[in-house]
């Protein structure tokens, strides 16, 4: 991840395609996701750490891309504004999420043992 967030900062200004490095950034994440989800027991330790080098790159292309663009895109004037904004909606966004699945997680009351596994019941 730290290395691809180092190569978008070097390559962004080069090539200035930030929505096409949001598409690609967004390809990675989600193909490793997929992969991810569909690992077992029996999948080898090399497949998992390549799926999450996939998902790392990915997450890194895009993680800081966003504090450029503002910077580039917004008025001089309004620069902190900018910033201020993302700052909040990185951060503000990662801990609504975790406070939402806290909430389902703590609400979840298992009901019996099934033959596919556990079977649950929101309250």
């Amino acid at each position: 991840m730290i290395f691809s967030a180092l190569l978008s900062g070097t390559l962004l200004p080069k090539l200035n395609l930030y929505s096409a490095w949001y598409v690609i950034s967004g390809i990675l994440t989600l193909v490793g996701s997929v992969l991810m989800f569909l690992i077992s027991a029996t999948t080898p330790a090399g497949n998992i750490y390549g799926f999450e080098v996939l998902i790392g790159t990915g997450c890194g292309l895009s993680l800081w891309v966003a504090y450029s663009i503002a910077l580039v895109k917004s008025p001089a004037t309004k620069a902190t504004s900018a910033l201020g904004f993302i700052n909040v909606a990185q951060l503000g966004g990662g801990a609504l999420a975790l406070a939402i699945a806290g909430t389902i997680f703590q609400n979840i009351d298992a009901v019996g043992e099934g033959e596919n596994g556990l079977k649950v019941q929101l309250t």
